[in-house]
């Protein structure tokens, strides 16, 4: 199940990339990341 959520991220990290360039593929980064810590996925 993880491989395809990471395949997913990965599509969506490009398509980001793809229609941004670099700022939005790192803005997409950081809500990834701003996601993991509000739901406490990250830093238990």
């Amino acid at each position: 199940m993880l491989s395809i959520e990471n395949k997913l991220d990965d599509m969506a990290e490009t398509a980001a990339f793809e229609a941004g360039g670099y700022p939005a593929l790192w803005k997409y980064k950081a809500w990834k990341m701003y996601e993991a810590v509000s739901s406490g996925e990250c830093c238990k």
